[in-house]
C-alpha cells in the first residue's frame, strides 16, 4: 500500500517538532541568593551565561579558635565554576594589606571605589574586598572569583563584578552581625 504524500508530511512536521523541542535551549534562571545571601537579579546575571543548568553549593566555615566563620560558595552551570566566593567574618583587626601586590597577578586590576565602608581590589574576574565593620575590632573578608564566557578581560571588565560586589558585600555583612 502506496504512503500518501499528506502522510509524508504529517510525519515530517511531527519529527521536526520532535526535534526541535529537544534541542530547545535551557534558559537559565537567575537566583535570588547567592550563598545564602540575597542578591539582585541585575548584579548577579551578567555574570552568568544565558542558558545551561544552575547549581550552588555552598560549605560553611566555623573556626572559633580562629575567631573567623564564614562560608566558601560556587556556582556551576553546566558542571562549569562560574562564580567561587570566599566569605570570611573575623572577630580581630585586619592586618595591613599590600593592595598593589593583591591586584598585580590579574589584567587590568585596580583598588575600586565601592558603595559600602571598605577597600577593594577588583579585576574583570577576581576581587578581594575587605569591608569594614561596626566595631573596628571585626572586618569581613571576601575574595570572588568570576570564570567563563561572561569575563570581559579589558579595561572597563571589572564593572560587572564590581556592580555585584557593591550588591552583595553589604547583604553579607549584615547577614554576618558585621553591620547593623
Amino acid at each position: 500500500m502506496p504512503i500518501s504524500r499528506q502522510v509524508v508530511a504529517s510525519l515530517l512536521c511531527v519529527a521536526t517538532t520532535v526535534v526541535a523541542a529537544g534541542c530547545s535551549e535551557n534558559k537559565l534562571s537567575t537566583p535570588e541568593a547567592f550563598c545564602q545571601i540575597p542578591v539582585a537579579k541585575d548584579s548577579l546575571s551578567p555574570l552568568l551565561p544565558k542558558e545551561g543548568n544552575l547549581k550552588q553549593k555552598r560549605s560553611p566555615i566555623t573556626e572559633p579558635g580562629l575567631k573567623r566563620e564564614g562560608a566558601l560558595c560556587n556556582i556551576q552551570v553546566d558542571s562549569q565554576r562560574i562564580l567561587y566566593a570566599s566569605v570570611l567574618h573575623y572577630s580581630e583587626k585586619p592586618e595591613p594589606m599590600n593592595w598593589k601586590a593583591a591586584a598585580s597577578p590579574y589584567n587590568h586590576a585596580a583598588r575600586r571605589k565601592v558603595s559600602f565602608p571598605g577597600t577593594a581590589m577588583i579585576a574583570p574576574g577576581n576581587a578581594t574586598i575587605r569591608a569594614k565593620c561596626d566595631s573596628t575590632s571585626e572586618y569581613m573578608q571576601f575574595v570572588l572569583d568570576l570564570n567563563g564566557e561572561r569575563v570581559n578581560d579589558s579595561p572597563t571588565g571589572y564593572k560587572k563584578l564590581q556592580k555585584f560586589a557593591n550588591d552583595f558585600v553589604p547583604n553579607a555583612t549584615k547577614k554576618y552581625g558585621c553591620t547593623s
